[in-house]
């Protein structure tokens, strides 16, 4: 059995570095998927990510892989 514990992750809002700054820190969120950005190919220069503040979350954007967005390496739960 689950609990909303199980169902949930916390994910702060980190901001992202870029640019030599720290940038949005406390009001925005970016974090990093394993997916490249398919239309990059053979060489991917970017990747897919998700944004989010306390009224927006988009999981459908992408952007240069250098920028400093946070990552949240999650496993998966076998039972």
């Amino acid at each position: 059995s689950y609990s909303l514990v199980d169902t949930h992750i916390f994910l702060p809002a980190a901001g992202a570095f870029a640019y030599s700054a720290l940038n949005d820190f406390g009001s925005f969120g970016y974090y990093w998927s394993a997916s490249l950005y398919k239309s990059d190919q053979p060489k991917p220069n970017r990747a897919s990510y998700c944004a989010f503040n306390n009224s927006f979350v988009n999981a459908d954007f992408n952007g240069l892989r250098y920028y400093g967005f946070s990552i949240r390496p999650i496993k998966r739960r076998t039972n």
